[in-house]
């Protein structure tokens, strides 16, 4: 059912989008079925049906490209753009062989701050839940609630609104709840993860002809900086 709704909105994008048009989707990381903390990700067959059902009703390029051809009056078709955000390394790993293969030049909008081992805090809150062998929790700190118990039991979307709710906080009150939560979960000292691009791999896709953008240092929402922090 999901595949028909997918393919029924990118047939129905098509038609219905104007010439003139410049969409860029946006994606995180592509399932290879080996990671278990992703949450809502297409896998390698999803994406690779989005990107030839999309060659079908729009020219799919690279962002510079798209902005080169909106200023100067030069589509033909909609035009299409790939990005993927963070930088995890499942974006060279699993992603990019797609993108080589189907010839799609896509933007990688990476988190400056990568270093060995590094997590950004939405990833460090979902692995600190998965990696969990608490049955019940009822958390609770600066108005964002983690509950579940064998009666009502965890679930993706309790995860997803409770990351929703952290997402706005200042850094300072982030940083203490992810501590809280951590010591509630019992999973305070868990072991390193490398799941984010280094610069080695950054090279590769740029030698493999794709762009890379910038998504901030740190993961931070800028809204919550002042001006100066941002």
């Amino acid at each position: 059912m999901f595949d028909f709704v997918i393919d029924t909105f990118f047939s129905l994008l098509g038609l219905v989008c104007p010439k003139q048009r410049v969409v860029v989707l946006n994606y995180h990381r592509i399932s290879d079925n080996s990671q278990n903390f992703l949450v809502d990700e297409p896998d390698k067959e999803q994406f690779t049906r989005h990107i030839q059902w999309l060659k079908l009703f729009f020219d799919i390029t690279n962002i510079e490209t798209a902005l080169y051809r909106l200023k100067n009056d030069k589509l033909k078709r909609p035009i299409i753009c790939f990005s993927f955000d963070d930088g995890y390394k499942n974006n060279l790993e699993v992603a990019l062989p797609i993108l080589k293969k189907e010839s799609i030049s896509a933007c990688f909008f990476v988190v400056y701050s990568q270093k060995q081992n590094f997590l950004m805090w939405n990833d460090r809150i979902y692995c600190a839940i998965k990696a969990s062998t608490k049955k019940e929790l009822n958390f609770i700190s600066y108005n964002c609630s983690l509950t579940y118990d064998p009666i009502n039991p965890l679930s993706t979307s309790k995860i997803i609104n409770f990351i929703e709710c952290v997402k706005y906080l200042k850094k300072p009150e982030r940083e203490q709840l992810i501590s809280d939560l951590c010591y509630a979960l019992g999973t305070v000292n868990l072991p390193p993860r490398d799941i984010m691009m280094n610069d080695e791999d950054l090279n590769l896709l740029v030698n493999s002809k794709m762009e890379i953008g910038a998504h901030a240092t740190n993961h931070d929402v800028l809204t919550t900086l002042n001006d100066d922090e941002a």
